[in-house]
């Protein structure tokens, strides 16, 4: 829903943060988050620059959410638009993201081939995501090694069914004739 700023104008304004929670949620696509005074881009990361990539918690939530959380601490949420992690022709995971939902299964990256270019590539791509979203300037994922190809050093999860599990638990489940 867009909300209506509340300063008199004889012009309709509508507030930053719904119209950015509408075009996300509408379009996939990411604005930036603004300071009060609307003149420099706000910082929201509550990643500390010494963190490590083993202190932090990621979850790929539904409607392509993306939440990061550092030891335990508040979570903080993007979209897979805002970090480059989205298809803008077919509003699903790109490569990128597919390959970040994919290590939250624990599969292996890359799956029953030997490493490319292509794979050192889209690892790269994802690590730069990565970076840019929790803000530590170091290497996201473990070495690449034949067995297990590159694994992520952040404890990874998919929680997108949550919301429906949840919801189904809460329901009410009553027989009617």
């Amino acid at each position: 829903m867009i909300v209506l700023y509340s300063v008199c104008s004889s012009k309709t304004l509508y507030t930053l943060d719904s119209v950015a929670d509408w075009a996300s949620h509408k379009y996939g696509i990411g604005l930036p988050e603004w300071s009060s005074d609307f003149s420099q881009p706000a910082t929201t990361s509550a990643v500390p620059i010494d963190a490590k990539w083993e202190d932090i918690r990621i979850k790929i939530r539904k409607g392509n959410i993306i939440a990061y959380s550092y030891k335990e601490n508040k979570w903080e949420k993007k979209t897979f638009g805002e970090i480059g992690l989205l298809n803008k022709r077919t509003q699903g995971p790109n490569n990128q993201g597919a390959i970040l939902i994919g290590l939250s299964h624990s599969k292996n990256y890359p799956t029953n081939e030997p490493r490319q270019s292509k794979h050192a590539k889209a690892i790269s791509l994802l690590g730069k995501s990565l970076r840019t979203l929790i803000g530590i300037k170091s290497d996201p994922f473990i070495a690449y090694n034949k067995t297990d190809g590159w694994k992520p050093r952040f404890k990874l999860t998919d929680a997108r069914s949550d919301a429906d599990k949840r919801a189904e638990k809460a329901a009410l489940h009553e027989e009617y004739d």
